[in-house]
């Protein structure tokens, strides 16, 4: 099977999106004929332990991941929709399809590793393929983002549209 015939699967919490994920799935775009951007939606924020945190609800996360692709000319192969059960049961239920995972650093790839390892021994005929952060992206985490946002810092790591979301959700948590 080639890789044209496969659904490239992007699965995070794109809490919020940056210009680093936009990256990723621009370059899974000229490698897959479809790509699914899948924001994980979990149920709960104490309820399950391995589960991150997020700041912006999940359907604004899946508008900001909508628009950000719209302004990077990538929306006509990306789909974007919202899942809360396990990564490794959507990617079966999209089969046949590759998940694509970002790498930044070492840590990145010490985390991602186990994933994968745990992703194999649920279901070992889905794949993933990591795609290395180019340098200029290496930095950007949406971890930093909220951080900066909340100190009311917004910055150029994030197209505008993410930027006028967070500059709205910390008002509105700030009165």
């Amino acid at each position: 099977m080639s890789l044209h015939e496969l659904t490239a699967v992007i699965p995070g919490t794109f809490d919020p999106i940056t210009y680093g994920h936009l990256d990723i799935i621009s370059r899974a775009s000229q490698l897959f004929e479809q790509v699914v951007v899948a924001v994980y939606h979990h149920h709960g924020q104490g309820q399950d332990p391995l589960a991150k945190s997020t700041v912006l609800p999940v359907a604004v996360r899946a508008e900001l991941v909508r628009e950000a692709s719209a302004l990077s000319l990538i929306m006509p192969k990306v789909q974007v929709r919202t899942y809360h059960s396990l990564t490794v049961q959507l990617a079966a239920a999209l089969r046949p399809c590759v998940l694509i995972r970002g790498l930044r650093s070492v840590r990145d790839f010490e985390y991602e590793s186990d994933l994968l390892w745990t992703q194999w021994s649920l279901d070992p005929e889905i794949d993933t393929l990591y795609l290395r952060a180019r340098p200029e992206h290496q930095h950007i985490s949406s971890a930093m983002v909220r951080h900066l946002a909340g100190q009311h810092i917004f910055t150029s790591m994030v197209p505008p549209c993410v930027n006028e979301q967070l500059k709205s959700y910390y008002q509105a948590t700030k009165s």
